[in-house]
């Protein structure tokens, strides 16, 4: 990049570790690796995610991994990239905690909300609760679900949905 004549931030670099893992070429993708700590770069999010696949495209794991875990704050996208590349190359066990870890991580991030909500006194707010009903649904918390459900003065369907989409997930699950 930088020997055509173009500065390089945090979006070309993430455009061209894309261009690397589709093409597979690791000594690129090395290149930009090295590029982006030099010029302090390596804990973005944004180049983060495409380095991750990148590396789990090239079949090396553990530095997707050690990229992984470097980042502070990762996304949505960085957990998913992380995941499937564990799966795509063999490492299902690891995939599996990896997944564990990020659903402890939604657990804690809603009890934190949830004691938010209460200290800044929104909990009477319908839909601050149904908010909260269905993100303990989705960590299989209907127990802390059921508890704000009783509180509303109006209950709606939150705590409802919460109950189905766990009734039905578990139908779903295969029996052993």
């Amino acid at each position: 990049m930088q020997l055509e004549g173009v500065n390089p931030n945090q979006f070309k670099f993430s455009i061209a570790l894309t261009l690397a893992a589709a093409e597979g070429t690791l000594e690129k993708g090395k290149q930009i690796d090295s590029q982006l700590v030099k010029l302090e770069y390596q804990d973005t999010v944004f180049v983060c995610n495409p380095l991750i696949n990148m590396y789990s495209k090239c079949g090396l794991v553990r530095e997707a991994r050690a990229v992984f875990d470097r980042m502070t704050n990762p996304d949505v996208v960085s957990w998913n990239a992380m995941v499937a590349g564990l799966v795509v190359n063999g490492h299902d066990n690891e995939a599996i905690q990896v997944f564990r870890m990020r659903a402890a991580g939604q657990i804690e991030f809603a009890c934190q909300l949830h004691c938010h909500v209460v200290k800044d006194r929104f909990e009477l707010h319908p839909n601050v609760i149904t908010s909260l009903m269905v993100v303990y649904g989705k960590c299989n918390k209907m127990h802390d679900a059921f508890q704000l459900f009783s509180t509303m003065e109006s209950p709606n369907r939150g705590f409802m949905d919460c109950y189905d989409q766990r009734v039905y997930s578990e139908r779903a699950r295969p029996s052993s």
